[in-house]
């Protein structure tokens, strides 16, 4: 009997959240594969930051290192015992085979992300040096593939290879293979959704980063159309209303306004500051539309949990989520794009526009399902269709295998 291949994993990524990307995109996603929780240097400089953070929290009142950077590197001083290595945002410094998936692009740097708002970079001379280290890295024989999890993701690859020294970008474009994450349908058959009455109408929010996730703008907008419509309808919220993310920079004054509002309508309005996973998928099987109308999201793994369920969703059209949702199977609401697709959250200008765009798209949405609730049905469809047609687990595994089965080529 053949050795399971032993797959090397970070060990402090090991116990994310269920719905997490490491979780979606490389945790046990091979089921007759070993994976092994390997630790190294920069894990523990992560915690030693994190640690020390908090001491200076607690003595200053706010924080004042930044892990962002020792988060996405890997280096061990003796090779891990594993046949391949999988990161996800990372690099590899090692010599055994490694291959990363990522959300936005690689190396993930703080200097990378703020190069990507410009166009270009803007390095000091250490960050140029870790920078070209990186990009060695990646164009070694060592790293295997380089797997966005979507077509922007890839996009955005793409710039970042033109800022490296051009033997490094050749080598490293050639290794660039775009893997959507796996989502298994979540009914067995879209007869349960049509056996679901259509009044009341059910919608549904889930996001943790409620503000970010355009949270906000949608309860306003539900609320203005309740203004002008007798169809009932019902309103779930599966969030823990966290402030101060880096998209909106919601505070202590947005948050009181969505609790009033929450507190305001509860006769139709349903709030869960959190519920285990399994019962958030349960509610999706029960509800008619899902909802992400984010400001910034890398991808939206709410949104194939909902298509999974049957629910066609309404987002907006940014990022990956222009590529997984479509007027097909949901609704995209327009927003300002910037030059890889994201909405420009980043000014206030854009944190504007964007907001405007939201409240506006959302309303629209829910006035043009009011007035054809059969369309939930016709949508739904097509987004379980979707879900089954290019986001099969299998497929997904096949393709990872094929992609570690390389390793038997570095020498």
């Amino acid at each position: 009997m053949a050795e399971k291949l032993r797959i090397g994993v970070v060990a402090r990524r090991w116990r994310q959240d269920p719905s997490g990307s490491y979780a979606r995109n490389v945790l046990n996603r091979l089921p007759d594969a070993e994976y092994v929780p390997v630790g190294d240097l920069f894990s523990s400089l992560v915690a030693f930051n994190m640690r020390a953070n908090a001491l200076l929290h607690r003595l200053t009142g706010r924080s004042w290192l930044s892990h962002f950077n020792l988060n996405n590197q890997f280096y061990r001083l003796r090779a891990p015992a594993v046949d391949v290595l999988h990161l996800f945002n990372g690099v590899s410094y090692n010599t055994v085979p490694w291959v990363t998936s990522f959300e936005t692009a690689v190396p993930r740097f703080t200097e990378v992300m703020e190069g990507l708002k410009r166009q270009k970079p803007q390095f000091s001379p250490l960050q140029k040096w870790r920078f070209e280290l990186a990009a060695r890295a990646m164009a070694s024989e060592s790293c295997l593939a380089i797997i966005p999890i979507s077509e922007n993701a890839a996009r955005a690859q793409r710039l970042v290879l033109g800022w490296m020294p051009p033997k490094y970008a050749t080598a490293i474009a050639a290794k660039i293979t775009v893997l959507h994450p796996p989502q298994a349908p979540i009914i067995k058959s879209f007869a349960e959704k049509e056996a679901l009455p259509l009044r009341p109408l059910h919608f549904m929010f889930v996001g943790h980063d409620f503000f970010r996730k355009g949270g906000l703008e949608m309860l306003k907008a539900f609320i203005q159309v309740r203004k002008h419509s007798q169809i009932p309808l019902r309103l779930t919220i599966v969030s823990a209303l966290q402030i101060r993310d880096y998209a909106t920079r919601a505070g202590e004054k947005e948050l009181a306004e969505a609790r009033r509002l929450i507190s305001a309508n509860s006769e139709w309005i349903t709030h869960y500051p959190s519920l285990p996973h399994a019962e958030v998928l349960a509610l999706m099987k029960q509800a008619h539309v899902g909802l992400l109308p984010t400001y910034a999201d890398s991808y939206g793994y709410a949104v194939l949990e909902f298509q999974a369920a049957g629910c066609p969703v309404i987002t907006t059209e940014m990022g990956a989520l222009a590529e997984v949702n479509s007027e097909e199977r949901g609704w995209l609401i327009k927003v300002p794009r910037d030059h890889i697709g994201r909405a420009p959250y980043y000014t206030p200008e854009g944190r504007a526009a964007i907001s405007k765009a939201i409240r506006n798209g959302v309303a629209a949405a829910i006035d043009e399902i009011l007035q054809n609730p059969e369309m939930v049905r016709q949508k739904g469809k097509a987004a379980l269709d979707y879900i089954r047609q290019n986001h099969d687990p299998m497929r997904h595994a096949n393709t990872l295998r094929e992609i570690y089965a390389q390793r038997a080529n570095v020498r």
